[in-house]
């Protein structure tokens, strides 16, 4: 609303306004500007002819896209998982993961039986419904493969990765200087040795 009487001064200098201003010649484009800087610029020549005014609505375009922008970025963090809440999330998935293809590989079991038995008894068509249930067991086997896969990958992100990074380089210091001190020791011993032997 702020950008209408630019708009309309624009409007105004350009002798298309007769008279005062007249807010009501651009009421749809600047509701619409916020949401949308295309539909603007689309807009734009239906109610202005005059640079001043389309330079007024491309800039209130890019002020709407940045502010869409800017939203879109306030809603992601609110989305966004804490570590906490992503252990949480990747357990009971990984959960979830493991008793399907628990439940798979129980399927797979039973359907290689019951085809023996049926085989067996000479019923062709039975033996036929427990090789569709059969592939349909191997097909959810390796579904949940892959989704573990790809727990396994998304799990790790760039945070956890330098938090291991840190506490790898302190554990590692932490040995460096354990290392360090046994070494001064062994060298007190085996001068004591020396000293011993003279």
């Amino acid at each position: 609303m702020c950008l209408s009487l630019p708009t309309v001064k624009c409007l105004h200098y350009q002798h298309v306004v007769k008279g005062g201003y007249q807010f009501t010649l651009c009421p749809i484009v600047i509701i619409v500007i916020p949401m949308s800087g295309a539909f603007l610029i689309y807009m734009d020549p239906i109610f202005d002819f005059s640079y001043c005014g389309r330079t007024v609505s491309v800039l209130t375009g890019m002020f709407g896209a940045g502010c869409t922008a800017l939203v879109v970025a306030a809603v992601a963090s609110k989305l966004e998982l804490s570590s906490n809440e992503r252990f949480v999330h990747n357990l009971i998935t990984e959960t979830k993961l493991s008793k399907q293809s628990k439940m798979a590989a129980a399927n797979i079991i039973q359907c290689a039986w019951l085809i023996y038995k049926y085989k067996t008894q000479g019923k062709r068509h039975l033996v036929r419904e427990q090789q569709k249930r059969f592939l349909n067991a191997i097909r959810e086997i390796r579904a949940a493969k892959v989704g573990r896969m790809d727990l396994a990958e998304n799990s790790l992100t760039l945070l956890d990765i330098s938090k291991r990074q840190h506490v790898l380089s302190e554990s590692l210091q932490t040995v460096t200087n354990k290392v360090d001190g046994i070494q001064a020791t062994l060298a007190d011993i085996s001068n004591s040795l020396k000293h011993m032997q003279k």
